[in-house]
């Protein structure tokens, strides 16, 4: 009887274990340092500076903010007055080119803030 009762314990610690040792409970957003990536974006690791210099080195950009939401980059871009509303699709499409040249592997989704 003990010995039936040994194997039914460990087999519950075990499947306690399996279901509970390396859940992470904080939200995406929260986490920090190593644990703060996404599971289905896990060979992400992004460079803040990186991507925000080849934002600003965009012609037509005058601000480049980098976020982090943990599921996707997003990059807001602030045009510079002189640059046309017409215009915002080529600035998109110059600064998604030199952001992916500079971190080719990271998925970047861009946000023209149309307030100036």
């Amino acid at each position: 009887m003990s010995l039936r009762r040994g194997v039914i314990a460990a087999v519950t610690l075990l499947f306690l274990l399996m279901n509970a040792a390396c859940q992470l409970t904080e939200r995406p957003e929260h986490r920090e340092g190593l644990s703060n990536d996404s599971r289905s974006y896990s060979y992400v690791s992004y460079q803040k500076d990186y991507i925000k210099r080849a934002a600003l080195q965009t012609p037509g950009v005058k601000e480049a903010e980098v976020y982090y939401t943990g599921r996707r980059l997003i990059v807001k871009i602030t045009p510079k007055p002189e640059v046309r509303p017409d215009r915002y699709d080529a600035l998109r499409r110059e600064a998604r080119r030199r952001i992916a040249a500079s971190a080719p592997r990271n998925p970047v989704h861009i946000v023209i803030d149309r307030k100036r």
